[in-house]
């Protein structure tokens, strides 16, 4: 079939060389010139594509939320390129699937049929391209669906080669994974929900959280390295190498431990954040209030600024310290908590020092933090699909358009920001979150304590 050149889409992760051959393709162009023939090139039409500039190589690079139909092509880009240099309108061209497929699904599988078409004719793939193609697909593999057999049939190498190109990425991304599996099980995540989400089976993942040992940790400490060398060093989060070393601690010897204060359950003003005046013109409330309680100034500096080895980075971060009395005054270890807004995951990191499981949902989930689940509050539905009853809901919602900026920017037109609701429906939502029903398996309500 003759295609439109216009059409048609180099995508830079599918394609599979360092760069085009300007070499071969003027020798293309001359060949025209002559009334040379050439053999149909390969595409494929897509949906689900990204609407701005293709992904880079690795699977790296920003794209927008809106997708749109696309032709990409799989092999034959010097010729493309050729007659879009000699000007002409149309080429001939063969489809590999002849129906559309999803981009996002099978980005891996259209990378490997265009190495494989490349490793037969034309210009042939470097050593050099082979390897940064088996690279990049094992590094955006992390489960390990393309085995090292297929790299080596598709790349036209011995699977010796491939593990030899490959098998640091893997060790990291095994040990990652049993890093997400023992963290999501510390939390209180069934088996059957973390082999879902890892993609093992369930007895495969009991096997992992009951088999793993981190016994070296000690010997780290004792040599002299500090928490964030023995994150990398297990290739885990430092949240999960903290409640590694603090495992079997009373919490209070984990306050210790971290460097934190234990305050009395009515004073918040958390060490390491300094007292400061507060200011004339705050629309905090109640301020008078606060003014009578603390005449020399109340520490605003407390909800502002926390240990900042916990949570990520996100609008509105409250301070672990304060989650972590929360957590000891109002919690034992053991007990449920529900996080609903989940944000950075401050909550979550803190639960996993202090042994309490926990349920976390956000509208704007990411692999980072694969404890977090996404969920959109739907005002017609108020339910949060929790496994059981918690024993503390933790309910830190946006504030309102203090950060309606900063919340906007992980929120989508689908699931907009709650800061984005008008006076009245935000009012409306805080009256009736505070009296949700929590769903549970059964799908019977059950109500917050």
């Amino acid at each position: 079939m003759e295609v439109n050149i216009s059409d048609l889409t180099l995508d830079q992760f599918i394609y599979p060389r360092g760069a085009k051959s300007q070499q071969t393709i003027s020798a293309y162009v001359e060949a025209l010139a002559i009334g040379a023939q050439f053999p149909p090139i390969k595409i494929q039409r897509v949906f689900n594509y990204p609407s701005s500039p293709p992904f880079s190589k690795g699977g790296k690079g920003g794209f927008s939320d809106q997708t749109m139909e696309a032709t990409i092509i799989l092999d034959g880009i010097h010729r493309w390129s050729a007659f879009k240099e000699k000007g002409i309108k149309e080429i001939a061209a063969v489809e590999w699937k002849d129906k559309p497929i999803d981009y996002e699904k099978n980005k891996v599988a259209l990378l490997l049929e265009s190495a494989q078409c490349n490793t037969s004719h034309g210009d042939r793939l470097s050593s050099n391209d082979k390897k940064r193609i088996g690279r990049d697909i094992a590094s955006t593999d992390p489960e390990c669906k393309c085995t090292e057999d297929t790299l080596a049939e598709k790349l036209g190498v011995s699977q010796q080669t491939v593990n030899a190109w490959i098998t640091d990425i893997r060790a990291r991304q095994k040990t990652n994974r049993n890093s997400i599996i023992i963290k999501l099980s510390r939390l209180g995540w069934t088996q059957e929900k973390i082999s879902e989400k890892v993609g093992l089976s369930r007895n495969r993942a009991s096997e992992i959280v009951g088999n793993t040992s981190f016994s070296e940790i000690d010997t780290l400490l004792s040599q002299g390295h500090d928490m964030e060398y023995i994150a990398r060093h297990y290739h885990m989060d430092l949240a999960l190498a903290w409640a590694l070393r603090l495992e079997g601690k009373t919490d209070q010897e984990k306050f210790k431990e971290l460097g934190w204060g234990l305050r009395p359950w009515d004073q918040w003003n958390f060490n390491g954040c300094l007292p400061r005046e507060i200011p004339k013109d705050s629309k905090v409330y109640p301020v008078e209030l606060l003014r009578e309680e603390h005449p020399k100034g109340f520490n605003w500096g407390a909800f502002h600024r926390g240990d900042e080895r916990f949570g990520d980075d996100w609008p509105g971060r409250i301070p672990a310290q304060l989650i972590a009395h929360t957590l000891f005054y109002f919690t034992k270890p053991g007990d449920l908590v529900l996080d609903p807004m989940a944000g950075g995951g401050v909550v979550t990191d803190v639960c996993l020092l202090f042994e309490r499981k926990c349920q976390a949902f956000d509208l704007a989930s990411r692999d980072k933090r694969p404890e977090i689940e996404y969920h959109h509050w739907d005002p017609q539905n108020r339910t949060w699909p929790v496994t059981k009853k918690p024993d503390l809901i933790f309910f830190d919602p946006p504030y309102y358009i203090k950060k309606e900026k900063e919340y906007e920017e992980k929120a989508n037109k689908s699931a907009p920001s709650i800061s984005s609701y008008t006076k009245e429906d935000y009012e409306r939502f805080l009256k009736i979150s505070s009296c949700w029903p929590i769903k549970t398996q059964n799908q019977q309500p059950a109500w917050p304590s």
